[in-house]
Order: C-alpha cells, then structure tokens, then sequence
C-alpha cells in the first residue's frame, strides 16, 4: 500500500524464497502486508529512495 492506503500491487509468495522485487517501484514509503500461511497477517513499511 502507499502513503494513501491505495493498493499498490499483490502477489503470492512461495517458500524457499519469500522475495518480493520493489526494484520498479518509485522512490517513497510503503506498507507492505503479508498473510502467512497458518492467516497470521504481518505489516511492514519500506522506505525506499
């Protein structure tokens, strides 16, 4: 999500890896959600310059 709250992009995730590219992302701050696979959700925020 962005500063607004507006949803930016999603994706699903699969272990080993768990990597999610921001590369094309411009620069800002994110917040990122992740649900896990036992429905746990996790919030993070990225700052990205």
């Amino acid at each position: 999500y962005d500063l607004k709250g507006a949803l930016i992009d999603q994706k699903a995730l699969s272990e080993p890896e768990n990597e999610f590219d921001i590369s094309n992302y411009s620069s800002g701050v994110y917040t990122f959600e992740f649900t896990t696979a036992d429905g746990q959700k996790v919030q993070k925020k990225i700052i990205k310059n």
